[in-house]
């Protein structure tokens, strides 16, 4: 060890104390000094390599210590660099927000939120911010393997888009192109919402198709005695923040947006269509180019998220897809029909949970009238087969006399909640009895 560089160095400025009498930990302070002169090509000179074997050493060291610090320098590069890009974007669409504010004579409160309203969603818009149509041309001019196109859309979303109502339409073409969910996957952008807060109300420009990923949205209104009413309401903030106008406080960005979503007040309009997981919303307003006709809230407590397909996206889709054109046009009016009959049956007002299992109750007894003729079959389920085979429209006349099929579908949640109660559980062995019962008459 004394003919190494650990021996040869002291630690003292008079040179009497070598390196190898001192304690283990002085030893590795040392090491990793020279280490750190080695990587980052300091190199003092005050150690050095001497006998052949340190010589080997330090280059080997030399090597990595180019690669190691090249990654750190390329990472300490990018995460800067992404910095800058997110301050770069914050500090262009402020700087329109400014120009717009001046141009209209807007107040310096209404400025604030916009400017708030930027910073807070800067990172989330330039996740989708990237060059589309070189995408577009990827996807729709390449000679792209058969394996690979048919692969693709059942992984867009984790699967979600494939198993949307608007990429499945019932009654539409019988084979979905795999280039439709891509270029749809293309055009959309994924948008999260609080629970109670307003997608859009009633009387705002149709500007977007929303095709919901997690959560529960719902077209709600005003119950009245002769039916619902699709009321806006106070449903703006301008209000809520007009006490902030003089004193313009405002903590920071983060609180600024909560509390711009907590003042909205929705409180008076219940839900009486339901948008859940797989569904999507906000098509017919579109296709008609006119202004909104309900208002949609999210209503899960944990929050939703949707995709947002923008007006000229949706176009251009239909332009490139005609035979999925008509299929939404159709939808779209069959959807609207259906939301009108719903609104005017909005006679009491009730929350998610509530409206949800009245409507689970009204397809079960809309099936029970119906099913003396399959009395046989039904009477040999079990419980748990036998209640979902009630929740389970069959036929489309069906599904129209008590609402769309949708709405008791996408209550996954609130089926699986009825299932595991053991209240239900004796409900639905109750209901088996008696279907043992009629089957009894039946035979006689």
């Amino acid at each position: 060890p004394h003919e190494t560089w650990v021996g040869r160095r002291s630690v003292d400025t008079d040179g009497g104390v070598a390196l190898l009498t001192r304690p283990p930990l002085d030893q590795w302070v040392h090491s990793c000094y020279f280490i750190l002169t080695v990587f980052t090509t300091v190199g003092f000179g005050d150690m050095s390599a001497v006998t052949l074997g340190e010589i080997v050493y330090v280059c080997i060291t030399m090597m990595v210590g180019i690669i190691l610090n090249s990654m750190v320098i390329s990472e300490v590069i990018s995460i800067v660099t992404s910095r800058d890009k997110v301050h770069e974007f914050i500090a262009k669409h402020t700087e329109l927000v400014e120009a717009f504010a001046e141009h209209t004579q807007l107040d310096e409160t209404s400025q604030k939120l916009m400017s708030a309203w930027i910073s807070f969603s800067a990172k989330g818009w330039m996740s989708y911010r990237y060059d589309r149509e070189e995408v577009k041309a990827l996807i729709t001019d390449k000679c792209m393997p058969r394996s690979l196109l048919g692969r693709l859309p059942g992984n867009l979303f984790s699967g979600a888009l494939m198993k949307n109502r608007f990429v499945t339409l019932r009654g539409g073409p019988g084979t979905t192109p795999p280039r439709l969910p891509l270029l749809l996957a293309l055009a959309v952008h994924r948008s999260a919402f609080e629970c109670g807060e307003i997608v859009y109300q009633v009387h705002d420009l149709a500007m977007n198709v929303f095709l919901v990923i997690s959560g529960m949205f719902a077209d709600v209104g005003c119950p009245s005695p002769a039916g619902g009413v699709d009321d806006s309401g106070h449903l703006t903030t301008a209000a809520a923040f007009a006490q902030n106008k003089d004193n313009n406080e405002f903590p920071n960005r983060q609180s600024t947006m909560e509390v711009m979503r907590a003042k909205v007040q929705s409180h008076h309009l219940f839900p009486y269509r339901l948008y859940g997981s797989g569904n999507y919303f906000g098509l017919a307003e579109v296709l008609d180019a006119r202004e909104r006709s309900s208002s949609v809230r999210c209503e899960s407590d944990g929050g939703g998220v949707a995709l947002v397909l923008q007006k000229m996206e949706l176009q251009h889709l239909m332009e490139e897809f005609p035979q999925f054109a008509m299929a939404w046009r159709s939808q779209s009016r069959r959807r609207e029909q259906l939301r009108l009959r719903m609104l005017s049956r909005l006679t009491v007002g009730m929350n998610l949970r509530r409206f949800a299992a009245v409507r689970i109750q009204r397809a079960v007894r809309a099936h029970l009238a119906g099913s003396v003729l399959h009395v046989e079959g039904l009477a040999n389920m079990a419980p748990a087969a036998f209640a979902m085979r009630l929740l389970a429209p069959r036929t489309q006349t069906e599904c129209s006399s008590f609402g769309e099929c949708s709405t008791v579908a996408d209550m996954q949640s609130v089926r699986r909640l009825l299932a595991a109660s053991d209240s239900q559980a004796r409900d639905i062995r109750d209901l088996r009895s008696g279907m043992d019962a009629m089957r009894a008459d039946f035979i006689m």
